[in-house]
């Protein structure tokens, strides 16, 4: 399954991205590199914004000097970007993995049609519909069909962020 992180408007332009490139001197190129290499560690190990990811290995990534990307290192964790194998506000990184209202639509009709307007977990017909993942967004699931099901509402809100085998409990 892959996992995703917001490449954010303003990366190139960030006041904290030029910070880090002066107090280091590395290129803002070579900055923003290293930063992205530290996002897309987060984003994998999809631990609320743990990376495991070391300076070495991404000098080895990048073909830099280790020497030049540990000074980054050193210098986002100095402003407060990274703190050790933390990435400080994640949230503002991390990709929720939100659709478009249209994209959603679309979806949600599909797997309605699917699952023959019925609730997946209880059977009922004739309830007003949601789209459940089975495996929650907020725990890693994915809005890929067949993390998906049809589910009424009083269904769905039993179960909310729980996994399947946590609300059958």
């Amino acid at each position: 399954m892959s996992r995703w992180y917001r490449a954010y408007v303003g990366t190139v332009s960030d006041d904290k991205i030029a910070e880090a490139s002066l107090i280091s001197g590395a290129s803002r190129c070579v900055t923003i590199a290293i930063w992205h290499a530290i996002l897309e560690s987060a984003a994998c190990d999809n631990n609320g914004g743990l990376f495991s990811t070391t300076a070495r290995r991404v000098a080895a990534t990048l073909q830099e000097r280790c020497e030049t990307v540990l000074a980054v290192f050193a210098a986002l964790i100095e402003i407060g970007m990274i703190k050790s194998d933390l990435v400080c506000d994640w949230a503002r990184y991390r990709d929720d993995g939100r659709l478009s209202p249209i994209m959603w639509d679309a979806i949600r009709s599909r797997i309605f049609a699917r699952d023959d307007y019925a609730c997946h977990y209880c059977g009922e017909r004739g309830k007003r519909l949601e789209c459940d993942h089975v495996f929650p967004v907020s725990r890693g699931g994915s809005n890929e069909d067949g993390n998906l099901v049809a589910a009424c509402i009083a269904c769905n809100r039993s179960k909310g962020r729980k996994t399947l085998a946590e609300w059958r409990q």
